[in-house]
């Protein structure tokens, strides 16, 4: 073969070869995030979960992790949770444990019997022997009702709020 078409065939494999490239390290890549981030969540179901026989819905051992733009993390995790038959996006969790992980901030822990979590927006209302703790700051209450996307967090009925030698009561609190 003459050196003209040697040459030529070299560069039109090398051309395809760093086509390739280009392809999966932009386009590849972002498609497989996207599908498996869409919205900076993180949905996770530990291994060892089960489906109670009676309850197709029934969920053991379920957490949803979600990162905002700010990059704060809200892990919120219960030992069983079902599906709403209506709105797929609302998930019913019994022994609820959540962590909020503030950027250049402590973290937030939040325990409660009962909770509804939206997947969708992230919105959570915590039900029934409600704790919070922050550092020295524990507050208890009946009802807290979280919205993650406004960075609001609204507690409602029998609050107890203590730190060191201090104890206040309420009905309605409101954190931004």
């Amino acid at each position: 073969m003459h050196k003209k078409t040697i040459i030529q065939i070299l560069l039109f494999f090398f051309i395809i070869l760093i086509l390739v490239i280009v392809f999966y390290l932009y386009f590849y890549d972002f498609e497989k995030n996207n599908e498996n981030n869409e919205n900076n969540e993180n949905i996770s179901i530990k291994d060892d979960y089960t489906l109670n026989e009676s309850s197709s819905n029934l969920i053991e051992k379920l957490e949803y992790t979600s990162i905002d733009s700010a990059g704060n993390k809200f892990i919120i995790s219960s030992k069983t949770g079902s599906i709403d038959e209506e709105d797929k996006n609302i998930i019913f969790m019994q022994d609820v444990e959540a962590k909020i992980f503030l950027v250049n901030s402590n973290i937030i822990n939040i325990n409660a019997d009962f909770a509804k979590y939206n997947s969708k927006n992230y919105e959570t209302n915590f039900s029934q022997n409600v704790q919070v703790k922050y550092l020295n700051h524990k507050i208890s209450c009946d009802n807290l009702e979280l919205y993650i996307e406004k960075n609001i967090a609204l507690l409602r009925n029998n609050i107890i709020y203590k730190n060191f030698n201090t104890t206040i009561q309420g009905d309605r609190l409101e954190i931004d």
